[in-house]
């Protein structure tokens, strides 16, 4: 069982590891740590948690975050929408000309699998050439190399000084993310301003719709190429057409979805790390069988029926998260 939690979760949960929670934390401490141990529950870190927690400015509260996060969810990985929506565009084309649609590997193990880096940009920093030129004896470099991966897997999540090289990458794809997350505020307020300058309100869902089609329009023309079909422009003239694609490719249309109910509301503004929610809980709920983030996102989440149609259970309660892991348990 697949369990995404929010940051604040994870932050709640690192309270009651270190014994300063309420009672019925401490005991869901102790079930998700059994459940993972014998595997039947899973934690998977995105890239959103890197970014939050690399944010803490203490040093010492980082490092407490980041090992109750290494600890529970054994550096178990979802990858991000950079990896996710390429892949779910080309398995729509193929559902629509006909052909196999490529598997699509959510889950994975480390810090570039969430963030969509190269597979060894963490892990390659110490080769096995390198340690048996430094004296390493054969019958023990792949236990050394996993534990020197280890650590420089927690130095990512924690942003320590363990591996310089590990925390100018990740410094540099938090500045990447702060300036995308930028961008994408500053978007939705233009979005929203520009509805209410012209008057167009009642057809914010088609501009909504239109805007992340757009988005995704030259990953689905290529992947149409790759197949030997040409689509035909006039078609995406038609919402319906535009919105049919676009529900195909399941995190893309939760990320409509969540942007949809939030400008329903203007008087709640879009903010920098908004699209850190909108994109880790598109993915999560799609891909995760179980997601625990803060209360609004929750119902709009259930209420808008985007939880029941990938078969997720949607929360805004730790403490409701022990009876799902008890009844998995015992299955």
């Amino acid at each position: 069982m697949r369990v995404y939690l929010d940051q604040n979760k994870w932050i709640e949960l690192s309270r009651s590891r270190k014994g300063g929670s309420t009672d019925d934390l401490a005991d869901l401490w102790r079930l998700a740590t059994a459940g993972v141990e014998r595997g039947l529950v899973s934690f998977p870190l995105s890239a959103v948690h890197y970014y939050e927690t690399t944010k803490r400015r203490d040093q010492q509260s980082r490092w407490e975050l980041a090992a109750t996060m290494a600890e529970l969810s054994r550096l178990h990985t979802i990858a991000g929408s950079n990896t996710l929506v390429p892949l779910e565009v080309d398995a729509a084309v193929a559902n629509l000309v006909g052909g196999a649609p490529p598997p699509i590997q959510a889950f994975g193990v480390g810090a570039a699998h969430a963030l969509g880096a190269a597979s060894d940009t963490f892990t390659g920093l110490f080769s096995l050439k390198e340690l048996r030129a430094a004296g390493v004896p054969d019958d023990m470099l792949d236990v050394v190399h996993r534990g020197l991966v280890d650590t420089v897997e927690f130095a990512v999540l924690a942003l320590t000084e363990f591996s310089p090289n590990a925390r100018a990458i990740i410094a540099q794809t938090r500045t990447q993310m702060a300036a995308v997350n930028r961008k994408f505020a500053d978007g939705q307020r233009s979005f929203a301003k520009g509805l209410a300058q012209h008057r167009l309100t009642h057809r914010r869902d088609e501009g909504l719709t239109r805007f992340d089609f757009a988005d995704i329009l030259p990953l689905f023309t290529r992947a149409c190429a790759e197949r030997g079909v040409l689509p035909d422009p006039e078609q995406f003239k038609n919402i319906e057409i535009v919105e049919r694609v676009l529900r195909d490719i399941p995190s893309k249309w939760i990320v409509r979805e969540m942007r949809r109910v939030r400008h329903r509301n203007p008087q709640q503004p879009w903010t920098d790390s908004d699209l850190n929610d909108v994109n880790a809980l598109s993915g999560a709920v799609v891909y995760c069988d179980v997601v625990v983030t803060e209360r609004q996102w929750a119902r709009h989440l259930n209420h808008e029926g985007l939880a029941k149609l990938h078969g997720s259970t949607v929360l805004y309660d730790l403490r409701q998260l022990p009876e799902l892991l008890v009844a998995h348990s015992t299955v």
